[in-house]
C-alpha cells in the first residue's frame, strides 16, 4: 500500500484504517458456509439466522492466532538487515505483540440518542475471540471433503449476502456488547511481508515526531497486530479461500469466564467457564441467498420445504463436481 501521501502518524493509521474497511469481500458477492444437513438446521432457524461461533483455539490450526510473530519478527530482522530501519527502531518494536486488551462499548439502560443508539458504559479487557468461517466458492472439492463427515457427501454450502454480514457485523460495535469485523485470509507469504512491511516502513519515517520511546508508533503497530492476527494463514490452507467473521469478546476481571453484559445479544451454554461456541442472530432471513446441494446428495425434499415454510427462499443449486471412487 502507498502511504508516500501520508504527512504524520495520524494520516498513515487514518489510511491504514481505510484499507480494513474496503479490503473485505465485496458487497454484491456471496460468501458460502460449508455444513452438515444438521448443521443447516441449526442455522436456518424458524425466527431467523443463528450463527454459531467457534472459539478461534479450538480450531484445526494448532498455531491459530500465534504466527503473526512470527512473521512480524522475520519483517522486523528483514527490514534492519536491508538498512530500511535503523537499530534504534528496530529493539523499540521487535518485541511487540498484538493489542492484549479492547475497549468494549455495552448497554447501560441509559436513553436512546437521536440517531437510535443507546449511550454506552466502557469496559477494558482481555478478549477471546471467535469465528464464523465462509469461503469465496460455491462449490468446492476441498471444502467438501473438509466438511462433510464420515465419507458422506451429504450437505450444503449455505450463500450469504456480503452487505447483510456487513451491516450487521463489520465494525459496528456501536450498536453491539462485543467488537466484530471481517477479514479476508491471506496466504501468500510474500504478500504478508509486504503488507506488514509497508506499514512499519510508512511509521517509521515519522519516528522523530513522536516521544523518544515511540510510545505512538507501537500502539498503532501492536493494533494492527491485533487485526492481522487472524488474517494470516500457511499457505497450506489456501485452498479454503476464506474469508471470517471474528467477534472479539471480554472476558470477565478475573478472565475465568466472558463477561456477565455480553449474554444480553449473544447465548452461550457454559456459565462456569469459556464457552467452546457462541451463538450470535442474524434475523434478516433474506440474507441466505443461496444455497448449494453437495456432490451425490439425494436430499430429501423435506427440509427446503420447510425452509419455505420459516420465511427463506433461496436459490437452490446442485454441485457440478464428478466424484470417483
Amino acid at each position: 500500500m502507498d502511504f508516500l501521501d501520508c504527512d504524520c502518524i495520524g494520516d498513515v493509521e487514518a489510511k491504514q484504517e481505510l484499507l480494513q474497511w474496503t479490503s473485505v469481500f465485496p458487497d454484491n458477492e456471496l460468501l458460502y458456509h460449508y455444513t452438515s444437513p444438521n448443521g443447516a438446521e441449526n442455522i436456518l432457524q424458524g425466527d431467523g439466522i443463528e450463527l454459531r461461533f467457534s472459539r478461534i483455539d479450538c480450531l484445526n490450526d494448532v498455531t491459530e492466532g500465534n504466527s503473526i510473530t512470527t512473521y512480524y519478527e522475520n519483517v522486523c530482522k528483514q527490514l534492519l538487515t536491508n538498512k530500511d530501519i535503523d537499530g534504534q527502531f528496530y529493539h523499540s518494536i521487535v518485541d511487540l505483540l498484538p493489542k492484549q486488551e479492547l475497549v468494549f462499548l455495552y448497554g447501560s439502560g441509559l436513553p436512546v440518542g437521536a440517531d437510535g443508539i443507546a449511550y454506552k458504559d466502557y469496559y477494558i479487557a482481555e478478549y477471546i475471540t471467535y469465528v464464523f468461517c465462509f469461503s469465496k466458492h460455491a462449490d468446492s472439492l476441498p471444502m467438501w471433503n473438509y466438511y462433510l463427515k464420515e465419507g458422506k457427501y451429504e450437505g450444503y454450502s449455505l450463500g450469504f449476502s456480503t452487505s447483510e454480514l456487513k451491516t450487521k457485523f463489520h465494525y459496528n460495535s456501536l450498536r453491539w456488547d462485543f467488537i466484530s469485523e471481517f477479514v479476508v485470509v491471506e496466504y501468500d507469504d510474500c504478500e504478508k511481508d509486504d503488507i506488514l512491511k509497508d506499514y512499519i516502513q510508512a511509521l517509521y519515517r515519522f519516528r522523530e515526531q513522536d516521544d523518544p520511546q515511540l510510545s505512538r508508533i507501537k500502539a498503532a503497530i501492536s493494533r494492527e497486530l491485533f487485526k492481522w492476527r487472524y488474517a494470516f494463514k500457511p499457505e497450506c490452507f489456501s485452498h479454503e479461500e476464506e474469508a471470517r467473521l471474528l467477534i472479539h469478546v471480554p472476558l470477565n476481571e478475573q478472565k475465568e469466564s466472558l463477561a456477565s453484559f455480553t449474554k444480553r445479544q449473544l447465548t452461550f451454554d457454559d456459565d462456569n467457564g469459556i464457552p467452546k461456541y457462541i451463538y450470535a442472530p442474524l434475523m434478516d432471513k433474506t440474507a441466505l441467498r443461496k444455497i448449494t446441494l453437495s456432490p451425490l446428495f439425494e436430499e430429501n425434499k423435506g427440509f427446503l420445504s420447510e425452509l419455505t415454510g420459516k420465511g427463506y427462499a433461496p436459490n437452490i443449486n446442485y454441485s457440478k463436481i464428478p466424484l470417483r471412487f
